[in-house]
């Protein structure tokens, strides 16, 4: 009986040790996960803090950020004014003279001069930051828009028996390429692509279709009509950021020769991660929020066939898409109908699927004032949260695919698909100029807040800057004396504001 007993002490002792170490087991791989998280997350933040740095510094306003500072005069030569565009912000002086390229996307060199000539062509630095054999140099560069193959019923390659079609991450090729419908993406093309493998026109423009399979390996080289290779940035424990000076065992494995201490990897100092980025403007892109597809109108000046029609076909109430200088004036067709001509009842379907407007008014200018207008009756649609939700089907809305509404543009997944790299619904640009000072609004205000229209007022309250109940504010808009005074002499008018 005793042996019986003390046997089943021994199990339960045995079960208690392997339950011990089995969440011991446990603990550890949980903890190994957390720290990977940890490690992704910084990776992450080391790329973006890197963008939001160099964005900091291409968009000052002068050279030394002590110039100018209180009622210091900024000497000339020393002010900037700054362009950006998709992966890059050039910087000018005040003389004209070209200062600084700041890249945003990763590079060896992240800041670089202007050339000799005052110029800058990314074009051509390109045959020089990126070599011919850079597929091949993968611990030194990687494609960003490295395609893959998903199943698709409609997929035009064949791969062990089923139907694919290529998915890009970032730009999808085929955009400029016309199809049965509509032709390419207005002004969108891809020349000499580096390292490009496959075949193209006398242009250098590859020639593909929906059938070209850009996964295809070729030794040395890249099968992908639209590569985007940036450099690999490297990522040491202590927190610096690092790139390699040449690689070895044909491109694999990347080496510092000559690089300085504090940049080499070491035993006590490893690699933990690298990242590779590229940023785009959203600036430069259609927003679905704010386009739609307008119909040209002006007020009527002289006696001709064009002002007679603008004096008969006048925009109703709220028809933003027919106002001259609204962002509704923005047309959505380069991108969407390309090479199309769209009729009048194809963008009164257009203004349906765009929120905040609406079909009515004059319909596209066809419709007189003799016909009796009535104003347009804005819908309450919230604004979309991304352009995949404008494509797709969400919550609450209906793809335009599927939408019945849309029957009349002949809307197919594939151009809405290759249309999503030049849409967004976020596209809000700095609230000061190119000099780094705060916009002007140049709707001129009365100077006596009694005299001033709703409209008026909505212009004050979104131009100035400053809490009025803690701060005096600052306006920056035009004030007008008296507005019916047009003495140029008179301070406080559209032409020679008063003090702001």
């Amino acid at each position: 009986m005793a042996l019986v007993i003390g046997l089943a002490f021994l199990v339960l002792l045995t079960a208690l040790v392997v339950a011990f170490f089995m969440s011991i087991g446990t603990e550890v791989r949980a903890s190994r996960n957390y720290e990977s998280n940890i490690t992704v997350n910084q990776l992450i933040s080391s790329a973006t803090n890197l963008v939001t740095g160099q964005i900091v510094e291409g968009t000052r306003s002068t050279k030394n950020t002590t110039e100018g500072a209180g009622s210091a005069v900024i000497p000339p030569g020393a002010r900037l004014a700054w362009a950006s565009q998709p992966g890059l912000i050039r910087t000018w002086d005040d003389t004209g003279k070209g200062w600084k390229i700041f890249k945003l996307y990763s590079d060896r060199a992240m800041v670089v001069p202007f050339d000799g000539d005052g110029t800058y062509s990314a074009s051509l630095k390109q045959q020089t930051e990126i070599p011919a054999d850079w597929p091949a140099r993968t611990a030194i560069f990687t494609d960003l828009n490295q395609p893959v193959l998903v199943e698709d019923d409609n997929g035009a390659i064949e791969r062990g028996g089923r139907k694919m079609r290529a998915a890009y991450p970032i730009v999808d090729p085929l955009a400029m390429v016309p199809t049965a419908a509509t032709a390419g993406v207005d002004g969108f093309s891809i020349t000499s692509p580096p390292a490009y493998d496959g075949p193209m026109d006398g242009s250098g423009s590859p020639q593909i279709s929906a059938s070209t399979d850009p996964t295809v390996a070729v030794a040395g080289r890249t099968n992908n009509p639209a590569p985007m290779p940036v450099q690999w940035v490297y990522v040491l424990r202590d927190g610096t950021l690092t790139t390699p000076t040449g690689s070895t065992a044909a491109g694999r494995t990347a080496s510092w020769n000559g690089a300085a201490v504090a940049y080499t990897p070491t035993q006590e100092n490893p690699i933990v991660g690298r990242v590779a980025f590229w940023t785009d403007d959203e600036t430069s892109k259609l927003n679905v929020n704010t386009a739609s597809e307008p119909t040209p109108w002006d007020t009527p000046r002289a006696v001709t066939f064009q002002d007679l029609k603008y004096g008969l076909n006048q925009p109703a109430q709220h028809e933003y898409q027919r106002f001259p200088g609204h962002p509704f004036m923005t047309a959505l067709s380069p991108v969407l109908f390309p090479g199309a001509t769209l009729t009048s009842a194809q963008k009164e379907a257009i203004y349906q699927a765009i929120p905040r407007v609406e079909p009515g008014g004059s319909t596209g200018g066809t419709v007189g004032v003799g016909a009796g207008l009535a104003a347009i009756k804005i819908d309450a649609d919230r604004l979309f949260a991304n352009s995949d939700e404008f494509l797709l089907t969400t919550n609450g809305r209906t793809s335009l695919v599927n939408d019945p509404r849309f029957a009349s543009l002949q809307f197919d997944e594939q151009r809405l698909r290759r249309a999503q790299f030049f849409l967004t619904a976020n596209s809000n640009a700095p609230e000061i100029n190119l000099y780094g000072q705060p916009r002007i609004a140049l709707w001129p205000v009365p100077k006596k807040a009694t005299d001033r229209t709703p409209y008026d007022k909505l212009a004050v309250l979104c131009t100035t800057l400053g809490d009025p109940a803690t701060t005096v504010p600052n306006p920056f808009y035009f004030q007008r004396g008296r507005f019916l005074q047009r003495d140029l002499g008179l301070d406080g008018h559209s032409q020679k504001p008063g003090p702001l």
